[in-house]
């Protein structure tokens, strides 16, 4: 049965008294203003983000159930275009853009080049989106599977079983890490027949996940740190504290970026050591982040706004 939005929020989006923490910035850390930071407006409660190579897409969540397109050179609007309920995540595919609709039970399909609706796949109750070249892979929340579905027809390709509330995914090649919110750990899941490869024990509620080129990073938004594993076997590297709620993960060049849940700032992290930069302050509740290779780009969840950071390193 699907899990309600009361007790899905209570779950999921209300993270800020998980384990005791506050969302106030950590005592003493420093927050930098970015050399080149703009902020534009991009639809009501904006949470996950895509790049297709020109542009931003901007997921809006709530009841608001749109997808927003900004021309990354400027920030200007190109359109918002309707999606399915709740849409919680998005990916491109090199082609087009796909949507989780949560409350929908269902995925969107848009064409990039104008936001034309291409198709709805019918899921239950998707959050994390991945692309492994050939297929959109999709967490089902609270159904514990992982459905996987060809990008070029939407036809689904089979699911399968993972761990407790599957969150955010990332493919690292021939295989699949995901973020399992309830049980405090990642899995490596093979793509070819969705065998579980491995699961490794995490920092508490887990759910962004990203690959540097050599490790995996975890971001663990109950106990403010973020994991890093080895992509290699899936052993233990190191745990780098954070000085807030960390909740999605983005990599730019030499560095790991984290966007901290309540908070109005996100972290920057050496991937080399693990060791902490600098923070950036950005609006309000910033959630989803990304890179477009030269700039980072948050959604601030708060704000109704996306920033872009432009000073790279």
């Amino acid at each position: 049965m699907k899990t309600s939005p009361t007790s899905l929020r209570s779950a999921v989006f209300a993270l800020v008294c998980v384990s005791g923490f506050a969302v106030s910035s950590a005592h003493g850390q420093k927050q930098l203003m970015p050399n080149a930071r703009q902020d534009f407006p991009a639809g009501s409660h904006p949470r996950a983000l895509a790049f297709d190579g020109s542009n931003i897409w901007v997921t809006n969540d709530d009841s608001i159930n749109t997808v927003t397109k900004l021309r990354a050179s400027d920030g200007a609007i190109l359109g918002t275009f309707p999606v399915g309920s709740n849409p919680l995540d998005i990916v491109f595919d090199g082609t087009n853009i796909w949507v989780s609709n949560f409350y929908g039970d269902s995925v969107t399909e848009l064409r990039a080049s104008d936001g034309a609706l291409l198709g709805t796949f019918p899921v239950d109750g998707p959050l994390g989106l991945a692309f492994d070249g050939t297929n959109i892979l999709v967490a089902n929340f609270d159904q514990f599977t992982i459905t996987k579905l060809r990008a070029s027809d939407g036809a689904n390709q089979g699911t399968f079983p993972v761990g407790r509330y599957p969150a955010y995914l990332v493919v690292v090649g021939g295989n699949l890490w995901l973020t399992n919110f309830d049980t405090a750990s990642a899995q490596e899941v093979r793509l070819s027949d969705g065998a579980i490869l491995r699961t490794v024990g995490v920092g508490q509620i887990p759910q962004g996940i990203a690959f540097d080129g050599k490790n995996i990073w975890v971001a663990n938004v109950g106990e403010a740190t973020l994991t890093v594993l080895s992509a290699r076997d899936g052993s233990f590297v190191r745990s780098v504290p954070t000085s807030g709620l960390p909740y999605r993960l983005a990599k730019l060049g030499s560095n790991m970026w984290a966007t901290y849940y309540g908070n109005a700032t996100v972290g920057v992290f050496r991937i080399q050591d693990g060791g902490h930069k600098r923070d950036v302050m950005v609006g309000n509740t910033p959630y989803g982040i990304i890179s477009d290779g030269s700039s980072i780009w948050v959604a601030n969840n708060g704000s109704g706004t996306v920033t872009k950071i432009s000073f790279g390193q």
